[in-house]
């Protein structure tokens, strides 16, 4: 299975830190902890997606943590719908496993997503309070959609989408992703 893992965000909520991923965490960027994250749980075959400013350095954890990434550019502005088409020459055949560079999860967590049958998993994380985030629209225990920051008091439910998702056909996703408008 192949895994995607994000790095070309902004990081405009953490201003002034100019880059997220490579803000140090017990030592260590927190790309470095994804990564070897991944590697201990035999997810090996990893694509990268950063932007033209962080390319090289992601390509250098990749060797401190001894796997051969294969690194692309994401050139638009389109968050994940982007940063999958960016990839999906890398990613298109079979599984993948699309993964935040600092979503920070529990082997456990991963566990539930990768288990089971079902066309693809989304991991949410339960809030009690507003977070600017992804929220999770669900009905009838399916996840129907994603609305981004939704604003305090207008949260779909108390699930924020951490970026953990399984989709068993790569080729699926990449088919809806180039028919999809968002602003």
């Amino acid at each position: 299975m192949k895994v995607l893992v994000l790095a070309a965000g902004m990081s405009n909520r953490m201003k002034p830190i100019g880059d997220k991923n490579f803000l140090e965490f017990l030592g260590k960027p927190l790309i470095e902890h994804q990564l070897e994250f991944l590697k201990k749980n035999g997810l090996n075959e990893v694509v990268v997606v950063g932007r033209n400013t962080n390319l090289e350095a992601i390509r250098e954890v990749g060797v401190r943590v001894g796997l051969e990434l294969e690194i692309c550019e994401q050139s638009d502005d389109k968050g994940m719908c982007g940063a999958v088409l960016a990839a999906k020459e890398y990613i298109a055949g079979g599984e993948v496993l699309i993964f935040c560079s600092n979503d920070v999860v529990e082997d456990s967590a991963l566990e539930l997503v990768m288990k089971g049958e079902a066309d693809g998993f989304i991991l949410g994380k339960k809030v009690e309070n507003y977070f600017p985030g992804g929220y999770l629209e669900v009905e009838d225990g399916l996840i129907k959609n994603i609305i981004e920051k939704p604003g305090a008091g207008n949260e779909p439910s108390d699930l924020v989408n951490l970026v953990v998702h399984r989709h068993c056909s790569a080729d699926r996703l990449i088919e809806a992703l180039e028919k999809v408008s968002s602003d």
